[in-house]
C-alpha cells in the first residue's frame, strides 16, 4: 500500500470498468482497470484518516 499522500492532486476518476483485481478485506489491493479503452493498472492507497474513525 501506498501513503494516501501520493493522490494529492490528482483527478478522482468516474466510469472505470474493473477488469481483474486482487482482493483483500477491504477492497481491491491492485488490478486492472478499463476507461475510454485504455487499460491501467492501479494500486491500493492507505486511507489511515478514514481507518481512524
Amino acid at each position: 500500500m501506498h501513503d494516501s499522500s501520493v493522490l494529492d492532486g490528482l483527478t478522482e476518476m468516474t466510469g472505470v470498468q474493473m477488469l481483474w483485481f486482487a482482493v483483500l478485506h477491504e477492497g481491491p489491493l491492485d488490478g486492472l482497470a478499463l476507461l475510454d479503452g485504455r487499460e491501467y493498472w492501479f494500486i491500493g492507497v492507505a486511507d489511515e484518516q478514514r481507518r481512524s474513525r
